[in-house]
């Protein structure tokens, strides 16, 4: 079935404004979700979708996100799940072999008979890439592709979605006094439970060692007076203004 929210907004809404002039622009606008076991995580993947009135039983499918810490944009492939991001190729549904060649993914055509498609994101760098490959960020599928992809990408999430906080036991990272990364067991002490309600906690290190490189280059611009954080707050405070 497509999503609940989708079919509720579609029948409520065709009989207002027509359903021969409706467009449906559908995203999930909450990043966080639940997983099977009940924990809270952020996605890794989300998806805009437009229903085409005009051009029946088709939905115009875009990837609004894909956390590219996670999914390594360009040499991602879950074969179980059938997700894929290859270098210089957009976003497509596809029969297809994905083989490793020479150290990069590439696809090829699957001549067997099966219904296993392979869910393609977005896979190119920069814009420039897009206008050279002539790359499409988006594609057409019927609902029941539709319903197959968004299958495969709350997998990809499920699969992958970051922790908001581990369950008991398991490992976290934080940054400690030194600015060192540190490696630690969440028993939920309060010393878990301070770190987690301040954001020095994190449940994947490639994204710690990405705040650390950011919080050193702001540091480095507060030094040299590019920035400050303080300013507008510190202005009020000081002025003879209430």
């Amino acid at each position: 079935m497509i999503e609940k929210e989708y079919l509720l907004w579609y029948n409520i809404n065709k009989d207002i404004i027509g359903e021969k002039t409706m467009k449906f622009d559908f995203r999930h606008n909450e990043m966080f979700f639940i997983d099977s076991k009940g924990n809270k995580r952020e996605k890794v993947i989300e998806l805009k979708i437009i229903r085409n009135i005009d051009d029946k039983n088709t939905n115009s499918v875009e990837v609004q996100f894909q956390n590219d810490i996670i999914i390594d944009r360009g040499s991602f492939y879950d074969e179980e799940i059938g997700v894929a991001s290859i270098k210089n190729y957009g976003v497509a549904y596809k029969k297809c072999i994905i083989k490793e060649v020479k150290g990069e993914l590439k696809f090829f055509k699957n001549n067997i008979d099966t219904n296993n498609k392979i869910f393609f994101l977005i896979g190119y760098y920069t814009d420039d890439d897009i206008e050279e490959n002539g790359i499409d960020n988006y594609l057409k599928v019927n609902d029941k592709e539709l319903e197959e992809i968004i299958e495969k990408v709350r997998q990809i999430n499920e699969k992958y979605g970051i922790y908001c906080r581990v369950p008991k036991d398991e490992t976290y990272y934080y940054l400690n006094d030194v600015g060192d990364i540190v490696k630690t067991t969440d028993k939920y002490l309060e010393e878990d439970n301070k770190r987690s309600e301040i954001g020095n906690y994190f449940t994947n290190k490639r994204r710690i060692e990405l705040f650390k490189k950011n919080l050193k280059k702001f540091i480095e611009d507060k030094i040299r007076g590019n920035f400050n954080i303080f300013y507008y707050d510190e202005c009020l405070i000081n002025s003879n203004y209430d």
